[in-house]
């Protein structure tokens, strides 16, 4: 069986996303609505409860005004670049175990 090995943050993102730049507009936007997010959430409720939170908080932090988010079929939601779905979004109830 092979293990994992564990890396740091540095070392597990690529170049690319190690050169890009961060504001502190955008810091403060990701923190704002991530307090909002960790508020709305209510591990005792049903999954159903999960899903707008996530997509409020993906939404309004990353793709307002670039991406449609919308559901797909069973899918609870995928973002859309044009008609096409670039990222496919579960959510899940915060209490659910997963699987080892």
């Amino acid at each position: 069986m092979k293990l994992i090995q564990q890396q740091t943050i540095q070392e597990s993102l690529s170049v690319s996303y190690q050169i890009e730049k961060i504001g502190k507009s955008e810091l403060d936007l990701f923190k704002k609505n991530l307090v909002e997010y960790l508020s709305k959430i209510n591990p005792a409720e049903h999954e159903e409860n999960a899903k707008y939170p996530v997509r409020d908080f993906l939404r309004d932090t990353f793709f307002k005004d670039k991406n449609e988010i919308n559901t797909k079929g069973r899918i609870d939601f995928a973002v859309y670049e044009g008609e096409q779905p670039v990222v496919i979004i579960e959510t899940k109830r915060a209490s659910t175990k997963t699987d080892p």
